[in-house]
């Protein structure tokens, strides 16, 4: 006859409150299947049947009292069923070894008779085993509120009159599995959460941000999200991002960087990355703009000092593009290592079109354009109007005059014609390609350049360097300028606004016209044929007619002597003006040419070096050297009445003496307000003289110098502490205020005191009030730096006020120094000075074939 196994708990014996663990102490047999149930004081040998089990919960009423179970329904029959010999059976050690097993502490077995029980006795069972199972829920949901909802609901289907029996007994049972399902998915996982707990794990959970899945499947960090929002912000830019102590490249951008550069690329996470040190940033950034890209440098915005204390603790770095170049508004420093300059990209142009139909159809089409070229790493502007046929040789002749490395063009598509010559150009010549988008008319674009130059506070010098120069105004200058011009010159300055080199347009009075009526014009196949600045080799400048001429001193004067050789003289007063002065320098050796030989010896490029003045661009020992060199021109020559007193009999050379004399007094003020030595040392927060021509800067040194006494007066407060008269301030690997305790008295030490580093012999530590002054101490150098490199910005603006004053006078040199080398070269065997006739033919005597 199958027997059951039925068990009571008798937590009421021990005084403690009926719990959840007591319903639950071991698992329930009847929900387990294929897994054998072992207990030591049962037998070892076990027969195998059908019984069912029956494990409920018992109150101490029950008193160990043994009753009579029914059958349970089929859906808590379990799989695999435990059998208990009866009581007397064959093995008699059997009942000894339950009466002293530790599992009858915590259950009562009992062996069902084979008789079965009537069904009113069955349903009383059921009713009472029921009723007890809800006041253990009862006292579980006192505890844990999880369970309430579902304990109010049983008593609620409890308190209602079922229609029938079975319906009860159905909608009871599915109460109870639901309920039983629930406490064994809740407490099977070992963690309790008491009281509302669980609920606020579901707020903390809703409130979590959703985190953006990357390409690789893994979130994206902070500062990858911030290279793809920059990236999505500057299509066609290479972003070099500032990480550390490191330039990274991102995404594509890091394959291009690989291929050019030959870096390795590899994939971190969502991006492919390279990575460039430091020191190497420009160099690499030269070779990059050289292939024709624009690359954008993204800087760290924020430094760590001021990161602590700001909104942005716990995030990475703000950053933002510091830095944008292309090969024509790259600037580069003055004293830098290009020395070719025709094949190096420091003069590199930027030509901007615009373009009118006039008619015709085919060969027979007639176009007007407008052009403007600048300059930026010298300043020269160059703008003309021409009205070009089919062929687009006009055009062309000036591509080939001005070498443009970028071209700035109309949004919509040019003439057929020009955009063919251009592509022509820009395949062969390797330009850039840029398209205004927002095209300006000539009423939108003469208002815009008004609005430009009334901004600027341009004044007009009444004092001027010599007779030939005079300063303009810039709005008077552009009402003259043809309408395809004003659209063209609307459009560059805009264009170079964007990476702060507008200043470039401010002075219209060094403005030149392309072709003039002095000039003759030499077209690109003449260029070409004669060999004037290339080879037809190997296009190199080698064996050329600028290399057999140009002996200059300077940067400046060889880019003079280029453009005379470009474009030749057909004014014979001009002509003869420069014969003259040739021949002067070859026959006159007084002192005042030795001199203005010498002093061209030497010169930095000053040209360079006033336009990143002028772009606010320059550096503190940059700046100091383009000073000292124009105060040794100032102090060369004494000022002179007039330039008659100069005393050669060339007007040329003449004027060049006596403008120079002139930039003594801009020079010598600009000198005396700074310490030339911090400037050559680059010390830009200890530049000044004068503490009150900025006050903020002396205002934050004041501030740290109070942080260093406030420190010097709690040296004595840790002396005390730690008993040691004669300590002082430690500094060690840039880490100050450092407190040095040696490691046998180191039980001395606060409890509040930070250990920073150590050695075998002794122990530096930080104060509390230590670590608080450096963090402020940090704060006002920061500070400083900031309202230094603000002061030195307006220094530069004051200087830029003297652009026209300062440019003139090396312009001049630069002629100088263009003369001092055909001089030079005009002594070489074989060269003659040619004679004018004024038949206008040209006679050729013994010349080569």
């Amino acid at each position: 006859m199958p027997s059951t196994l039925r068990g009571t708990t008798e937590s009421g014996k021990s005084g403690s409150q009926t719990t959840l663990s007591h319903f639950f102490q071991s698992q329930n047999p009847t929900v387990a299947t294929g897994n054998n149930v072992s207990n030591p004081t049962l037998p070892k040998k076990r027969t195998r049947s059908s019984p069912t089990i029956d494990l409920t919960i018992e109150s101490d009423e029950d008193n160990g009292m043994e009753r009579e179970h029914p059958p349970k329904r089929a859906k808590h029959v379990a799989t695999q069923e435990i059998v208990r010999p009866r009581v007397g059976s064959a093995e008699p050690g059997n009942a000894a070894r339950l009466a002293e097993s530790p599992m009858k502490k915590r259950f009562k077995y009992a062996v069902e008779e084979s008789s079965s029980p009537s069904p009113l006795q069955g349903d009383n069972r059921q009713n009472d085993t029921r009723n007890k199972f809800k006041e253990t829920l009862k006292q579980v949901a006192q505890t844990n509120s999880f369970f309430g909802s579902e304990v109010e609901g049983i008593d609620d289907d409890n308190d209602k009159e079922p229609d029938t029996t079975d319906e009860r007994e159905n909608d009871e049972d599915d109460d109870e599995d639901q309920v039983v399902s629930k406490l064994h998915e809740r407490f099977s996982s070992g963690v309790s959460l008491k009281g509302n707990a669980l609920a606020k794990s579901t707020k903390v959970n809703k409130g979590k941000k959703k985190q953006e899945i990357g390409p690789s499947g893994l979130p994206y960090t902070p500062l990858e999200l911030q290279v793809k929002h920059l990236k999505e912000e500057n299509l066609g830019t290479l972003l070099l991002f500032e990480v550390g102590y490191k330039y990274r490249f991102f995404g594509e951008d890091a394959r291009v960087a690989s291929r050019a550069l030959g870096i390795a690329c590899f994939m971190s996470r969502n991006f492919l990355t390279a990575s460039i040190p430091v020191h190497r940033k420009m160099i690499h950034t030269k070779k990059l703009l050289s292939l024709g890209h624009r690359v954008g440098i993204v800087g760290q915005t924020e430094t760590a000092a001021l990161k602590k204390v700001g909104d942005n603790k716990s995030g990475p770095f703000t950053r933002q593009i510091t830095e944008l170049y292309t090969a024509t508004t790259f600037v580069d420093e003055m004293e830098s290592l290009d020395n070719d300059e025709l094949s190096s990209r420091s003069t590199a142009a930027l030509m901007c079109l615009s373009e009118g139909v006039m008619g015709g159809m085919g060969t027979d089409e007639r176009v007007s354009i407008g052009l403007v070229s600048v300059s930026p790493a010298t300043g020269e502007v160059v703008y003309d109007e021409f009205v070009d046929t089919g062929m687009r040789t006009e055009l062309e002749t000036r591509l080939a005059h001005i070498k443009p490395c970028e071209l700035l063009l109309p949004g919509t598509k040019l003439s057929h014609h020009t955009e063919k010559m251009l592509k022509h150009y820009s395949y062969t010549g390797t330009a850039r390609v840029e398209r205004v988008q927002d095209e300006l008319k000539y009423t939108e674009a003469f208002e815009f350049l008004q609005i430009f130059y009334d901004s600027s506070n341009d004044s007009v010098e009444d004092q001027t360097t010599s007779s030939t120069f005079k300063e303009s105004k810039p709005l008077a200058d552009i009402v003259e300028f043809p309408k395809q011009v004003v659209v063209a010159l609307a459009h560059a300055i805009r264009h170079l606004d964007g990476y702060g080199l507008s200043n470039a347009f401010r002075k219209t009075a060094f403005f030149a016209k392309f072709l003039t009526r002095s000039h003759m014009l030499l077209n690109a196949n003449t260029l070409e044929n004669l060999e004037i600045f290339q080879n037809q080799t190997d296009y190199t400048r080698k064996g050329s007619l600028i290399s057999v001429l140009d002996h200059t001193m300077t940067r400046f004067g060889s880019r003079q002597l280029r453009q005379w050789l470009g474009k030749p003289l057909v004014n014979q007063e001009i002509l003869y003006e420069r014969f003259q002065a040739v021949e002067e320098i070859i026959a006159d050796r007084s002192t005042t040419l030795v001199k203005l030989r010498t002093l061209l010896k030497g010169l930095p490029d000053l040209v360079k070096g006033l336009c990143r003045i002028q772009y606010g661009k320059s550096n503190p020992k940059e700046l100091v050297t383009v000073l000292l060199a124009l105060s040794r021109i100032s102090t060369e020559f004494e000022p002179m009445k007039t330039s008659e007193d100069v005393g050669f009999k060339t007007p040329l050379l003449n004027d060049i003496v006596f403008g120079l004399p002139r930039l003594r007094v801009a020079v010598d003020k600009f000198l005396k307000e700074i310490d030339i030595k911090k400037a050559r040392d680059g010390e830009i927060t200890e530049l000044w003289k004068d503490p009150a021509k900025y006050p903020e800067i002396e205002d934050a040194r004041m501030a740290i110098l109070s942080v260093e006494l406030h420190m010097k007066d709690h040296l004595a407060e840790v002396r005390k502490t730690i008993r040691r008269p004669g300590l002082n301030w430690a500094s060690v690997a840039g880490v100050d205020y450092l407190v040095e305790v040696p490691n046998s008295e180191k039980g001395k030490v606060p409890a509040d005191w930070t250990r920073v580093q150590g050695t075998k012999k002794v122990t530096r530590f930080h104060t509390p009030e230590a670590r608080q002054n450096i963090a402020q101490r940090d704060q006002h150098k920061e500070m400083l730096q900031a309202v230094s490199l603000k002061a030195f910005s307006k220094f530069q603006e004051e200087i830029n006020g003297e652009y026209g004053l300062l440019r003139d006078v090396i312009n001049k040199l630069g002629t100088a120094d263009a003369l001092f080398s055909l001089a030079r070269a005009s002594t070489s065997p074989g060269y003659v000075k040619p004679v004018i006739g004024e038949g206008g033919e040209l006679e050729i005597h013994n010349g080569r074939v």
